[in-house]
């Protein structure tokens, strides 16, 4: 059977999202695939990411998808996001031809680095990249991996607005930025109604600082985001 490796296009949005939610399923995260099909065709379609379809014959087999990323220290790289071979195909060398492929790619376009992660308990995939040129960073550098989900982005904005707020007690400046910033309708409009609200609270200009903190923390206290 014939094995050809191509570009990953729009079109290959569907066979490519049945891998990840395979992929997804395998790694025992089954909920956290937030995307579909036509997000991820809209990405390629960008090149907010980018990848390879390997097939045997017409079967899709596997994948490698990749995005670009900045060093500041080496400039653009390439993280390699997935990769994975369909049960039935595995054994046979496609992660390491998927990997050449992605190689050659880096290669050709002066890339310094390709990084990725992997679970600690995927053995065989870490059996893998041990044979690989490669250096396990965690071993190497210490490097520990963080992440922000969206509850931990929507408190690191709204904070923002908070201090924005004690600032400025607040001024048309604080209030412009708070629209620019929140994307939500419905956050914006809570937060437009807080800006508005909280300087009626306070009194006038007289009032100290402390007092207009105490305010401010009072109000916060109250208003605690109730409508979520």
């Amino acid at each position: 059977m014939a094995v050809s490796v191509s570009r990953a296009t729009s079109a290959d949005a569907p066979v490519l999202m049945g891998m990840i939610r395979e992929l997804a399923e395998f790694e025992k995260m089954p909920e956290s695939v937030k995307i579909d099909e036509t997000r991820l065709a809209a990405d390629l379609d960008k090149n907010a990411v980018g990848g390879f379809v390997l097939r045997e014959g017409d079967e899709p087999a596997a994948m490698l998808l990749f995005y670009f990323a900045y060093s500041t220290w080496e400039g653009q790289f390439i993280h390699m996001e997935d990769l994975y071979v369909r049960p039935a195909s595995r054994r046979k060398g496609y992660g390491q031809r998927l990997w050449r492929e992605l190689g050659v790619l880096a290669k050709e376009m002066g890339v310094l680095r390709i990084q990725w992660d992997v679970l600690d308990w995927n053995s065989n995939a870490i059996a893998f990249y041990e044979k690989m040129p490669c250096e396990n960073l965690t071993k190497k550098e210490g490097w520990l991996l963080y992440r922000l989900n969206a509850n931990g982005i929507a408190a690191l904005a709204e904070s923002l607005t908070m201090v924005l707020i004690s600032a400025s007690i607040v001024s048309k400046s604080g209030k412009a930025l708070v629209t620019r910033v929140f994307v939500s309708d419905m956050t914006r409009a809570r937060m437009e109604g807080l800006l508005d609200a909280f300087p009626k609270l306070i009194g006038n200009d007289k009032e100290s600082d402390s007092s207009k903190a105490g305010w401010l923390k009072m109000y916060i206290s109250h208003v605690s985001f109730t409508s979520r």
